[in-house]
């Protein structure tokens, strides 16, 4: 299907929509739904979904946008990633972004909107006060905070902040403290030192520091002798 030319309507949605089922993978979509209960998919890859979005892009995406109804991970996915990677002002992106957090459902299409943000290095001042805006939301804008501060805020700048919220998540949601975890982890990596004075205050929840240590440990930028420290913080 041709997609930058396309003068997106409700109809011509609905043909898009037929047109992703056509490259559909069963064995890829049944494993997806597998580990993604409640999350319907017709199995498209990343690569394939991001070409996707990038033709989109090249066209009216603001159009595509407002007739955009997902039903199922890929359409969402789609969604998220012109929404993140569309040419635009700061401010525009600002609002994309934000207006679509109320639709995120699932940790795939969270951390891709996230993570192709890249706009956000170019103000992280002016961006931050939205992600402490999510961080007051519920869980999966919290976990969108989180990834948001592990993908572009662990800097000399900010990382006394973004340790103080790891160390201050009060959310037993899985992908919040799998979030969590991850966060630490990279911070770790590259303030190890300031890392260990927050694990030593002994104040997070249990699961976030088991999952954090273990993603420690995980880590190929991590010393052998940092990986055998992190264990006394197993509780």
């Amino acid at each position: 299907m041709e997609l930058v030319n396309v003068i997106w309507d409700e109809k011509k949605y609905e043909e898009f929509r037929l047109f992703l089922y056509t490259l559909g993978n069963k064995q890829f979509s049944d494993f997806f739904e597998k580990i993604n209960p409640g999350i319907s998919s017709i199995g498209l890859k990343n690569p394939v979904m991001r070409e996707i979005a990038k033709e989109i892009i090249k066209g009216d995406y603001h159009a595509f946008l407002n007739v955009c109804k997902p039903n199922c991970y890929e359409e969402s996915f789609i969604e998220a990633t012109v929404r993140a990677t569309c040419k635009c002002s700061f401010e525009e992106h600002v609002k994309l972004f934000m207006d679509f957090v109320p639709k995120i459902n699932n940790w795939g299409v969270c951390d891709c909107t996230v993570l192709y943000m890249k706009w956000v290095k170019k103000d992280l001042d002016a961006f931050y006060p939205y992600v402490l805006e999510l961080l007051k939301g519920d869980s999966w804008s919290i976990r969108a905070g989180l990834v948001l501060l592990l993908g572009y805020y662990v800097n000399d700048a900010y990382i006394d902040r973004v340790l103080d919220i790891a160390n201050s998540i009060d959310d037993s949601f899985y992908y919040v403290v799998m979030a969590d975890a991850w966060l630490i982890s990279v911070a770790y990596v590259h303030y190890p030192e300031k890392n260990k004075k927050m694990l030593d205050s002994n104040t997070l929840d249990y699961q976030i520091i088991q999952k954090a240590v273990q993603k420690i440990r995980d880590s190929f930028r991590v010393s052998p002798e940092d990986k055998e420290y992190v264990l006394k913080y197993r509780k």
